[in-house]
Parts: C-alpha cells; structure tokens; sequence
C-alpha cells in the first residue's frame, strides 16, 4: 500500500499546473481565489504549505493595461512560467451530451488530455456537456450554470471548481444542484463561466436544437 501511494504523488509531481487570471483594464480579478486555490493544489500535490502570493510574479505591460487579457501562470513546487495574451469570448450555437464516468480533473492540470479525448467527441457540436455518473458536471472550456426563470443552478460536482463559480457561490447569485440529462430540457439556459468569462456573458438558449445527443 505505500508503495502505491509514493507512485501515486510521484505521477502528480510531474505535471505541471495551471491558474488562468483575467485582466481587465489593468485590474487583476479574483486573486484571492486563485491564491486559494494555488496554494491549496501546492499543498496537497507537493507538500508546500507557504502563503506565496501569485501577485507578485504578474507585471502587466504598459501596452495591455487596456482591454481583456488572460494571464497564465505554469506551475508547480516553483513558478514556471507567466504569460499575458489578449482574450476574446466565444460563441457557442450548439452543444453535444459526452457520457463519461471515470473521468476526473480535480486539479487545474496543463496536461488536458482526458478532456480533449472527449472535446474530440464532440462532432459539428461547438461545445460538450460532460455527464458523469447520471448529471452534467462541466463542458470542456467552462463550469456550467442552468437557468430556470430566476433561479441559477450550477451542477453540485463539477469537474474542477472554477474561481468564477466559487465567487458567484460566495455572493448566493448562484445554487449548487444536480441536473441530469432528462432534466435538461427543463431549463431555459445554459450559462458557460469560467475565470474570464461572467455569468451571463456566454449563454445558450435551451431548445432541442441546440443540444445534440
């Protein structure tokens, strides 16, 4: 059994992680989330159980202080790499149900390759609903939010929990609930958040249309 262990935190330790930032106008949004959520990925991965804040490995040029930029920060035991690159969002016509019960991203890991596996799936879809074990838990790019008339339901467990998700949480603008498949329907639409992108940005109407099976 410890051998297992000691190769099980081995194979962690080898990928590298990452936090997606956004900044706008010069304004870098939610650092105290993605400083959990580093800090907390540094600790149970690697051991380290410092107060590093990322702050202070991102210098913003004078040139990207207007505008919508994502900042990406690799990391793992030390800071990898920062990059900061101009950001724009997406459209999203349609999307594509993808079964999947094994699959598991509780870190923010570089390394996508169980995602793109089933993002691959997706056919002429522009994006994929993940179900794991019977309920929707994430798309590829986003943590998901349903809309039924005033009420916002983000799935209870989603593939990673997402900086945008946990601060819309924190502020009660939205509720954790189990959607399934056959429920779907039911709702009137899809909102996709992630760090960059707010709830409201980047939503589907649900139709039958819209969602391939």
């Amino acid at each position: 059994m410890q051998r297992a262990s000691f190769w099980n935190v081995s194979i962690k330790s080898m990928s590298r992680l990452v936090e997606t930032i956004k900044i706008s106008n010069g304004r870098i949004f939610h650092l105290d989330l993605h400083n959990n959520r580093f800090r907390l990925a540094r600790k149970e991965l690697f051991g380290i159980e410092d107060k590093l804040d990322i702050k202070k490995f991102i210098s913003i040029p004078a040139d990207q202080k207007t505008g919508l930029f994502k900042c990406r920060i690799c990391y793992s035991d030390l800071i990898h790499s920062v990059s900061i690159e101009p950001y724009s969002l997406r459209n999203i016509g349609n999307v594509k149900l993808i079964y999947d019960d094994a699959i598991s991203y509780d870190y923010k890991f570089e390394n996508r390759e169980q995602l793109d596996r089933l993002f691959a799936q997706r056919e002429t879809a522009d994006e994929v609903l993940i179900v794991k074990n019977g309920y929707i838990s994430d798309s590829y790019y986003y943590n998901l939010v349903f809309q039924k008339h005033h009420q916002f339901i983000t799935p209870r467990k989603p593939l990673l929990c997402g900086t945008q998700r946990q601060y819309l949480l924190n502020r009660s603008r939205i509720i954790e609930g189990d959607v399934s498949p056959k429920q779907l329907l039911s709702y009137d639409k899809i909102h996709f958040i992630n760090a960059l992108t707010p709830l409201g940005k980047l939503s589907l109407d649900i139709a039958s249309k819209h969602i391939i099976t």
